[in-house]
């Protein structure tokens, strides 16, 4: 029988070794106490004695996969960020391809959650985001979070929604003409830098 041995303080509450994690206490698990920022000195105690696991990658897929059914966006972010720091394989992040881990802005729908074959961009260029935020659907993730997660999103397949890769640019230059002096001030500029 396992036994309450392992006291978490945030819970104030005794825990059996098998309930238990080593890990971050940012770190939250369905079903698991972590306890590595509460008992730092005694880690070989810990991990050595009590055989207690450090997370591995299965264990984030599992608990995005269960965060999807009632997902929220801060928590479903945050495990997002701990799959990155695995540097999964596409071949590893295959189970999530039909997980609603995207939060997605509609317009004039509001949020929805869609899985990685959802219709929406990523707003991975501040200007593309300006100019489409109320026509497509977007991925609610700021600039920084999808900068953050471009692992996670590259290894579904996502990397083929960014803005960056499915707009065009386009200019018309018609009837212009050459300032000769700024294009001098330009050119002696980029030299200087280039040096």
């Amino acid at each position: 029988m396992d036994e309450a041995l392992i006291f978490d303080h945030k819970s104030r509450d005794w825990h059996p070794s098998s309930h238990c994690i080593w890990a971050e206490d940012k770190i939250r698990l369905p079903g698991l106490v972590s306890i590595a920022d509460q008992y730092q000195m005694v880690e070989e105690f810990f991990v050595g004695v009590l055989k207690i696991e450090s997370p591995e990658l299965e264990m984030y897929i599992d608990a995005l996969k269960s965060e999807a059914t009632n997902p929220a966006r801060a928590r479903v972010f945050e495990l997002i960020e701990c799959l990155c720091g695995y540097d999964p394989s596409p071949r590893e992040l295959s189970e999530l391809e039909n997980c609603k881990c995207f939060p997605v802005n509609v317009p004039g729908e509001g949020q929805k959650w869609m899985d990685c074959s959802g219709a929406f961009a990523v707003g991975d260029r501040r200007v593309y985001v300006e100019l489409s935020r109320s026509e497509i659907p977007l991925l609610d993730f700021s600039l920084e979070e999808i900068h953050s997660s471009e692992i996670f999103l590259s290894g579904l397949g996502i990397d083929m929604k960014f803005l960056s890769v499915i707009a065009r640019a386009e200019t018309d230059a018609s009837e212009t003409s050459v300032h000769r002096m700024l294009t001098s001030d330009v050119r002696r500029k980029a030299y200087a830098i280039c040096r």
